[in-house]
């Protein structure tokens, strides 16, 4: 999971044409690769407006700040682990290393009822923290304030926040904390000791929140202890194409996780899971992202926190200021206006025609009036008649007729015109997002292979002039994974050498193949096993009365015609 918070930094009004206005929702890049790597350093400074680097690439950091002086640099830390091994120049990915606590330090770990040292899951390297202990929370404060002091880093990035520890043990095999509510309260022990620490540095807290969606009013308490926060299954928990979307109720949830943080005044981060070339689920979180942003939000879409992410051409489309809040159009779609563009999801598990009460370009759609959206597709919409469409060149062209004309291949399967410029989208994406840098490389002279539209920065939030109402959203507990689902790396033997992070990513995009399967999901597997076993048993005991009921029935049938006979 991850959470992020920035200060006093940089909604960018984007150079497009015609049209310069305060985007509601800006980028960020995660990059954890050992060395990062940027098909161009200066591209990625000026779309972007937060990165986060490993603590050890501070010659990276200060190329960002060179290119872009108001993108944030954020280093990353774990927060609640201590791994084992140091990186390159003898820094730790975690705010602790596992040496230091090792033998002069045994109680800063945390410890299974048999008094074992726990680890996270199959993160053998990763050795669970005792996050309530005086100790550790000061030793964290203290080498991580350190790391920062003097060097390029705006603030940290705070891998493993975690309202759960469910998703890397059995919670109730922990000595200190076998409850949710007990380890949640040694988790906001710690961000009250380390936050003023922090603060007194000049340096920004976020945190990566695990299982925010689970545990929406507890991440909303510790947003006071941080900047900002992230949500790491923004929208799509699974890096499979077509799996993992979230059902409306936790849709609803995750909107109000916006308006709650920017309501606080802090910045809120989110990340859709999706593999390069899923179109269809990058553009359904960036829309997602703008039903609720106001201006104190970014969003970013991968399944890899290495090199350069895809870049839409919806990321650009000049759609103006928000015009109001999101409104349900009754039929599981919502939509939100703006001062120049229509925002359009739906999230539920039935077709949605949408009439766009307007002509509208974008999202493989030109003059188009009206839409109907497969579940889980959304459109970034334009104003006005359009002489072309600006977005991505259609895959499969689609079937115009009178009234307007569409490019297939862009929002789903297919994308084509209806009578008065109706339109239909829907089915999985096989287009990639337009803009992508291309293959990454070390040198800043590198170019993306396509044209980069970039953001003229600026150094304090663009103001909204209307904010997102806060979304009503049911309570419920969440039935999909919330977990990170990421593979981070082990730690690197040869820190001389280029080396892959030795560290999980913090945005742990743990597939569920590649995740230890939770306490809960195995019970419901041993559930579903029993219950698979008890009916096997019951149909072969049906089938086996059966047969012994047809045999008795011929053997009667036999006596009854010997009798007869005699």
């Amino acid at each position: 999971m991850l959470l992020a918070t920035l200060v006093g930094c940089m909604w960018c009004t984007f150079a497009v044409p015609s049209i310069g206005q305060a985007a509601p929702a800006g980028h960020y890049q995660l990059s954890f690769a050992t060395p990062s790597s940027f098909a161009s350093v200066s591209a990625a400074a000026q779309r972007n407006s937060y990165i986060v680097l490993q603590a050890w690439d501070t010659t990276r950091a200060r190329q960002i700040k060179a290119a872009n002086p108001s993108t944030t640099v954020l280093m990353y830390q774990n927060f609640s682990a201590m791994a084992k091994g140091a990186g390159p120049n003898g820094l730790y990915s975690s705010g602790v290393g596992m040496e230091q606590a090792d033998t002069a330090h045994p109680d800063w770990f945390l410890k299974s009822t048999s008094g074992s040292r726990l680890t996270e899951g199959d993160y053998s390297w990763l050795y669970m923290a005792d996050i309530g202990n005086a100790g550790y929370q000061s030793a964290w404060a203290d080498n991580v304030v350190s790391r920062l002091s003097g060097g390029p880093f705006d603030g940290v990035f705070m891998d493993d926040v975690n309202t759960t520890a469910k998703y890397h043990t059995d919670p109730t095999k922990i000595a200190r904390y076998s409850t949710d509510a007990a380890y949640q309260a040694a988790t906001r022990s710690m961000l009250a000791t380390v936050y003023p620490r922090l603060k007194a540095a000049g340096k920004l807290a976020i945190a990566n929140i695990g299982s925010w969606t689970e545990n929406p009013s507890v991440s909303a308490d510790w947003l006071q202890f941080l900047d900002g926060g992230q949500d790491e299954m923004f929208a799509k928990w699974s890096k499979t194409p077509g799996v993992g979307y979230r059902p409306t109720i936790d849709w609803k949830i995750q909107l109000n996780e916006i308006t709650t943080a920017e309501a606080k005044g802090k910045r809120f981060l989110g990340v859709t899971q999706a593999g390069s070339g899923d179109k269809q689920a990058e553009l359904y979180g960036w829309a997602t992202m703008l039903m609720a942003a106001g201006g104190r939000s970014a969003y970013l879409s991968t399944d890899t926190y290495a090199g350069d992410p895809d870049w839409l051409p919806e990321y650009d489309a000049p759609i103006g200021d928000p015009a109001g809040a999101m409104t349900s159009l009754g039929n599981g779609a919502f939509s939100r206006a703006f001062t120049n563009g229509l925002v359009v999801v739906n999230p539920g598990t039935s077709n949605a025609k949408v009439d766009f009460g307007g002509t509208y370009s974008g999202s493989g759609l030109t003059n188009a009036k009206s839409a109907t959206l497969a579940p889980n597709t959304a459109l970034v919409l334009t104003k006005g008649d359009q002489a072309g469409d600006d977005t991505t060149p259609p895959s499969t062209p689609g079937v115009p007729s009178d009234g307007g004309s569409s490019t297939g291949g862009t929002t789903g399967g297919g994308t084509t015109t209806g009578d008065g410029g109706a339109a239909t989208s829907g089915g999985d994406t096989g287009t990639t997002g337009g803009g992508d840098a291309g293959t990454p490389s070390d040198s800043d002279a590198s170019a993306p292979s396509a044209p980069v539209t970039t953001p003229a920065p600026v150094t304090t939030p663009a103001p909204v002039t209307t904010p997102a109402a806060p979304v009503t959203a049911p309570t419920a507990p969440v039935t999909t994974p919330t977990a990170p689902v990421s593979t981070p790396q082990p730690p690197a033997t040869a820190p001389t050498a280029p080396v892959t992070a030795p560290t999980k990513a913090p945005t742990k995009a743990k597939t569920p193949s590649k995740k230890k399967p939770s306490t809960k999901t195995r019970d419901a597997k041993a559930r579903a096993a029993i219950v698979k076993a008890t009916k096997k048993r019951a149909t072969k005991a049906a089938a086996k009365k059966k047969a012994a009921t047809k045999a008795k029935k011929t053997a009667a049938a036999k006596r009854k015609a010997v009798a007869k006979r005699k």
